[in-house]
């Protein structure tokens, strides 16, 4: 079973050791120190040293009457996890313990483990002999209350009864109604409700009412509305009104034009379209958009505010940056497209392009042949353990998760990533004087500073072991119980920090 060696005593301040198990040993331990426990395997008793002779724990010699001593308890006898004994009830096979029946137990006659006591029993009444069971309503009984004999009630057992004694004959409802003489029903009784005027009848009453047609008629003329209309809304005299007008021209031809002649009155008189002389020279001010991208004329501006590469001298953009069309056949017309995952690029003779697509043509450069992509001078490849190449610089995240195995990772990266690391070192004993006890070994703590970590080990098994340990930032201090000297290299020291 693996172990942990503790060469120093353990003081758990006072807190619980919860679920332990002595040591399992066949036999009492070849040198045994006073106090040490142990439970041994064969005889299945747990034992202690007392310094002299290995002793059982809580086993007791037999009780004699002068010597305090373990008994053995006897059968229908039982002790309880407390300690508490109990004797069983009495039985008609076994001795025991037999209570007094109560009253009601004695008088119902259920309980057969309990006695009854005198008292009881004078209540008890002498059985009479037997008869047959039976359920009559004539019944026959001694001085004792005890039933002797029973029988069915004849005619003469039953006394005379007057009318009033016999309910079993009630009328029915039908009975009682034949009584009742004759409902008038609803309908019969509706008769009496007289004539009620309906709604037509009663309108008759509420005389002519004149319709909107006969108010309309004004001294015998009806005006429509439409004539009543022509009026609405005039608010002084129609004369005054019209004095406000201009007289209509001469009906003209209706047109959308650029130039108008009106008259004094400002009324359209004709229109026309406009001519070269009508428009002011603006050449100082405007530039004409014929002119623009055109020949003799001005450049234009894309959707990043610069010029086409069709406007540029070939010699100004010769380098162009490409993508890999997705599924085209390698090196053809149709291979390179200015944007990721664009449309190809038509191909032009003197012009170099770069592919961007990772992969085996990246950073790799090409001219255009006429008929196919021609490869220009071979761009180093990515940098792998057994090829030189290109490289590029690895983020700190990457640095930190080592995750990545293509780029680089710079000094201070490097620096960044490993300033929180631990550093350690380690350190065999010195040969150790034993005082009072105890060995003590000073180690000189190289890390610097007090947060660190010291395990110690067997050197010559690698098993750890559990020592005194107090730190500071230049010494570590180990102590260890051995009432004997330790030897140089017994133990190694392991200090993380």
């Amino acid at each position: 079973m693996a172990s942990r060696k503790w060469v120093v005593d353990l003081d758990l301040k006072q807190n619980e050791i919860q679920n332990p198990v002595f040591q399992n040993l066949a036999s009492t331990p070849a040198t045994p120190k006073e106090g040490q426990f142990w439970y041994n395997s064969t005889d299945k008793y747990p034992y202690y040293y007392n310094g002299t002779t290995a002793m059982p724990i809580g086993y007791l010699p037999p009780a004699t009457t002068t010597t305090l001593g373990g008994v053995i308890i006897g059968s229908n006898i039982s002790v309880a996890a407390d300690g508490t004994i109990s004797v069983a009830d009495a039985s008609t096979s076994t001795k025991g313990v037999i209570e007094i029946a109560t009253d009601t137990e004695a008088s119902t006659g259920t309980d057969t483990v309990r006695a009854i006591n005198a008292k009881q029993l004078a209540t008890k009444v002498t059985a009479n002999g037997a008869i047959t069971a039976a359920t009559k309503c004539k019944i026959t009984y001694d001085a004792k209350g005890l039933v002797t004999a029973g029988a069915d009630l004849a005619e003469s057992d039953i006394p005379a009864l007057h009318l009033s004694k016999i309910t079993d004959v009630t009328a029915s409802a039908t009975e009682v109604n034949v009584l009742d003489g004759i409902t008038a029903s609803t309908a019969e009784l509706n008769i009496l409700d007289g004539v009620t005027a309906s709604t037509a009848e009663i309108n008759i009453l509420d005389g002519v009412t004149a319709t909107a047609t006969e108010i309309n008629v004004l001294d015998g003329i009806t005006a429509t509305t439409t004539e009543l209309n022509y009026v609405h809304g005039v608010t002084s005299a129609i004369q005054t009104q019209l004095n406000g007008k201009v007289a209509a021209n001469a009906a003209i031809t209706a047109a959308t034009k650029c130039k108008i002649t009106y008259d004094s009155k400002g009324l359209v008189t004709a229109g026309a379209d406009l001519a070269a002389g009508d428009i002011p020279d603006i050449s100082a001010t405007y530039v004409p958009q014929t002119a623009v991208g055109a020949a003799n004329g001005v450049a234009s501006l894309d959707g990043d505010g610069k010029v086409p590469t069709s406007q540029l001298p070939s010699y100004v953009d010769d380098v162009v940056d490409t993508y890999i069309v997705s599924g085209a056949t390698a090196l053809s017309a149709g291979w390179l497209s200015l944007t990721n995952g664009g449309a190809a690029l038509t191909p032009e003779t003197g012009k170099i392009y770069v592919v961007l697509t990772a992969g085996q043509y990246q950073n790799k450069t090409y001219r255009w042949s006429g008929s196919t992509y021609v490869e220009i001078s071979e761009a180093p490849g990515q940098a792998t353990e057994s090829t030189a190449g290109i490289a590029a610089i690895a983020t700190q995240a990457e640095c930190t998760t080592g995750t990545n195995d293509t780029k680089f990772v710079t000094p201070l990266k490097m620096a960044t990533y490993t300033s929180g690391m631990a550093k350690k070192f380690a350190v065999n004993n010195t040969a150790l004087t034993a005082s009072g006890g105890v060995c003590t070994w000073s180690i000189t703590n190289s890390l610097g500073t007090a947060d660190v970590g010291v395990h110690v080990y067997e050197a010559s098994t690698g098993e750890e072991v559990e020592v005194y340990k107090a730190v500071t930032s230049g010494t570590i201090t180990v102590k260890i119980n051995s009432s004997s000297n330790i030897a140089a290299n017994t133990y190694r020291a392991v200090v993380i920090g």
